[in-house]
């Protein structure tokens, strides 16, 4: 991590490195799994946002960095509003499937337009919940650097792919059907390739946009 200001050269001092500690332990956790699992059930999913709260305060606060502690200060109520408007949008999405399949189609493609904002607003908030020595985290990149890093670069090839497919379609009819498939199949194989090259993206995006009250991160 780096601060914002640098000291003059004169004044540096060698840097002190110090690694994690976590004191928790398999019993305990077992303890708050097994009920948060049985409480989810019988509250009808209800419980579960509790219980992320429950399991993230148990690893938060045996998580030790040079003595102090972690802490996790998120409401289980606005992480269960969250949950609430993805069950709708899921169910809309069954239900017209079932009865619209055309109008199924485009409510899944809007959810999938979305899923970046979602992953965005997740980040934020996880951030701003979380505290180190009563200093709190916070994410800083922007809705746009989210479509680019989780959309636009992954997306590219397939939507590229389904671009030259539809043309195929269109001017070749009789052809179509293989070479479709053969787009397809070749596009889902390079996205597959370039996985690790997508990762590396979105774990410097994670890292260097991250910031611990005027410092920030760097990968």
């Amino acid at each position: 991590m780096q601060q914002g200001d640098n000291p003059p050269a004169g004044s540096r001092t060698a840097a002190t490195r110090h690694g994690f500690e976590f004191t928790g332990n398999g019993r305990e956790y077992f303890k708050i799994w097994i009920v948060n699992i049985l409480l989810s059930i019988l509250t009808l999913g209800i419980y579960s946002a509790w219980a992320k709260v429950r399991t993230r305060r148990y690893f938060y606060g045996n998580t030790l960095l040079d003595g102090s502690r972690f802490e996790y200060h998120a409401r289980p109520l606005a992480i269960l509003k969250g949950r609430i408007i993805a069950v709708t949008l899921l169910l809309l999405y069954a239900g017209l499937s079932q009865f619209f399949p055309l109008a199924g189609l485009m409510v899944l493609l809007l959810m999938a337009l979305f899923v970046p904002w979602v992953i965005w607003k997740s980040l934020r908030f996880t951030a701003r919940a979380s505290s180190y020595r009563n200093v709190r985290f916070s994410f800083d990149g922007t809705l746009g650097q989210t479509y680019k890093y989780f959309f636009w670069i992954p997306g590219s090839i397939l939507i590229t792919a389904g671009l030259l497919a539809l043309g195929l379609w269109l001017t070749r009819p009789t052809l179509a059907p293989d070479l479709v498939v053969g787009l397809i199949t070749s596009a889902l194989l390079l996205t597959y390739l370039l996985y690790p090259w997508f990762q590396r993206l979105f774990t410097s995006f994670y890292l260097d946009y991250h910031r611990y009250g005027q410092g920030r991160f760097q990968s």
